[in-house]
């Protein structure tokens, strides 16, 4: 995490074979805002200003929070999400509904993926897990995204009826909660909401009903080239 440099203070020695006058005022950069430095000449003390928030506003994109603190970070994910197919023979169809991911933040955010674990016991009781299919079952399930100011189309998430490992890629970036991805720009609306759904296919008929339970693993980050 980033830490915000509030002043900076310097003294200097200074030789000269005149008598100079010289004030706190004499140098200064962006004095009085966040990225400002004063350079105090012949002073012997410094008064830094301090702001303190407790509580700020992340939705607003002049809060004052550094550039890519995860402090940005405020989206919202589905608590649930199903895939499933209509059959268990050859070519079997796998579908999903469509969920989302907003971004609810002042600055852009960036979506990864993260792995994805199967649990140890089969969703349904007295039932067999996808991973317990075979590789001429092929089973294939991808995870298809849409929206935001870019996103990855197709993720393989399992083949073979297995997890894919490792499973780190990114999946999409948002605009902020003004469609915006720079500070710039003039917003589109709806680049802060990902779509994204499963899908994908059985490779052979499987004789049976496999079923298990997943956690999939999402990891958010915060761009640092807003400005």
């Amino acid at each position: 995490m980033k830490k915000t440099v509030l002043g900076l203070l310097s003294v200097t020695g200074v030789l000269a074979f005149t008598a100079v006058g010289v004030s706190a005022d004499q140098t200064g950069d962006a004095v009085g805002t966040r990225d400002g430095s004063r350079t105090y000449i012949g002073e012997d003390s410094a008064t830094i200003p301090v702001q303190g928030t407790l509580g700020v506003d992340n939705t607003k994109p002049d809060s004052p929070i550094d550039e890519g603190d995860d402090a940005w970070i405020n989206v919202t994910v589905p608590t649930q999400t199903y895939f499933y197919s209509a059959g268990t023979v050859a070519n079997s169809t796998i579908t999903s509904p469509k969920y989302t991911i907003k971004n609810n933040s002042g600055r852009p955010v960036v979506v990864n993926l993260n792995g994805l674990t199967e649990s140890a016991d089969a969703a349904q009781i007295g039932g067999k897990k996808i991973s317990e299919t075979t590789e001429a079952n092929n089973v294939v399930v991808n995870l298809l995204a849409t929206g935001g100011v870019s996103s990855t189309a197709s993720t393989k998430i399992i083949t073979n009826g297995n997890p894919v490992t490792p499973l780190t890629s990114q999946l999409g970036r948002l605009a902020n909660n003004e469609g915006k991805d720079k500070k710039s720009d003039s917003g589109n609306e709806g680049t802060n909401i990902l779509t994204f759904n499963y899908g994908g296919t059985i490779g052979t008929d499987l004789g049976g009903i496999f079923s298990s339970n997943y956690t999939l693993g999402l990891t958010f980050s915060v761009p640092s080239d807003w400005e």
